[in-house]
């Protein structure tokens, strides 16, 4: 080695150990264009060079030709052996990743009520998923047998089932705080035990999730009969929150878009456990009813957005805890008095949008009618006191007659 080229070597090494990459790339290949084209010492460095930047295609290519030129090179082999154990750990990431990815903490609160929460954790049975996942059930205390139903039914169940109890009943947030402290996956789905599944409802959710732009993801829910009971949340023109689309029919166009909203409902809300446990998870000074809208709140003044897809859909009882509407008053106080100003009065805006797309499948808006007539009401559609999985209601199958006949209706709530 000529002592020009061992100067320029020694000088690159220094800025390699000052991690000035650029400055020793520039010797190193200066060495080879201008002074020696096959100098050993300046590519075993440059392979160093660019597994440092973790460019290793090219630290791959310089060690290869320095193990062309002396097969048995020390410091090539070396090289080589340390490139090798780099992309088997970026393989394990990788695969990790998509094994987080495709993870799932189902956390479900429950109260009594034992046969919804076992016919929703058969129903789970069935679910047609690559996504591996765990069931958490968090019970507030049941006094209806649910802890001895759920021992007897783990046998039938293929996937993890973990069981939480408290000695009183905490209420849905401390509940469902509680279970992601039990959580072993990354991302979270907040289930109410008065859902039944349909099909794979999880995969295009987590899909939406791998954007960290998005904070939560809800779905479509839909009542025994097929008609819709949550397609996101809006508020009206004095703030309050409406389901917007309840009733309408499930494969109604603007039923099945995707839609950034304000809020979406707790009953099936898919989030990250790194944003829950950031804002603090439920706020759980709310009694049974509001922390959902609060929580996507909290997590919109963070700057991440709360998306709704119809794409995906599952069945939902609604309402089925005990109590569920004791604090409404109470609960909407404490929401407004922290959002009020952040809330945008919405709904018009999407039923608007409706009235304008002009479809066979459009209903018309609210205020076109001339009469306040609960027309939900008159053809079947279900209340609270009549929903139940095995009832036949004729809703479904009047609006579709009606679509058919060109007119133009709208289930008033």
């Amino acid at each position: 080695m000529s002592k020009s080229e061992l100067a320029l070597i020694e000088k690159a090494e220094i800025f390699i150990e000052q991690s000035n990459f650029a400055e020793a790339k520039s010797i190193l290949l200066r060495i080879l264009k201008e002074i020696n084209n096959q100098s050993i010492d300046a590519m075993n460095n440059l392979a160093v060079v660019f597994m440092l930047e973790e460019n290793f295609t090219l630290a791959l290519e310089y060690i290869r030709k320095v193990l062309s030129i002396d097969t048995e090179n020390e410091t090539a082999i070396n090289n080589l052996n340390y490139l090798k154990l780099q992309l088997e750990e970026l393989k394990f990431q990788s695969e990790q990743k998509v094994e987080i990815e495709n993870n799932l903490s189902i956390i479900i609160p429950v109260y009594n009520k034992v046969q919804l929460t076992i016919n929703c954790l058969r129903s789970l049975n069935n679910l047609n998923t690559g996504v591996k996942f765990e069931v958490i059930i968090v019970d507030n205390a049941s006094t209806d047998g649910t802890q001895n139903e759920i021992e007897k039914l783990k046998n039938e169940l293929n996937y993890e089932l973990k069981y939480v109890l408290n000695e009183t009943n905490l209420g849905f947030a401390k509940a469902n705080n509680i279970g992601a402290k039990y959580a072993v996956y990354e991302t979270l789905l907040l289930l109410n035990n008065d859902t039944l599944i349909k099909e794979d409802f999880v995969t295009k959710p987590l899909s939406y999730l791998k954007n960290e732009k998005v904070g939560v993801v809800g779905i479509k829910l839909l009542y025994p009969d097929d008609l819709v009971q949550h397609s996101g949340v809006v508020f009206n023109h004095l703030k309050r929150p409406e389901h917007i689309f309840k009733f309408y029919i499930s494969e109604h166009p603007f039923v099945n878009r995707v839609y950034e909203m304000q809020a979406v409902t707790g009953a099936c809300m898919f989030i990250r456990k790194k944003d829950f446990e950031l804002i603090g998870g439920f706020d759980e000074s709310y009694v049974n009813g509001w922390e959902d809208m609060d929580l996507c709140f909290k997590l919109a003044s963070t700057g991440l957005k709360i998306l709704y897809t119809g794409e995906v859909s599952i069945y939902h009882l609604e309402s089925q805890s005990d109590g569920r509407l004791n604090y409404a008053k109470e609960n909407e106080k404490l929401f407004l008095s922290k959002w009020i100003n952040q809330i945008k009065c919405d709904e018009a805006y999407y039923y608007n949008k409706v009235e304008e797309y002009n479809s066979q499948f459009s209903f018309d808006k609210k205020v076109h009618l001339p009469n306040s007539i609960n027309f939900a009401i008159k053809i079947g559609v279900p209340n609270r006191e009549e929903k139940g999985w095995g009832d036949i209601y004729y809703a479904n199958s009047l609006a579709k007659s009606l679509k058919n006949w060109g007119i133009m209706l709208l289930f008033i709530i």
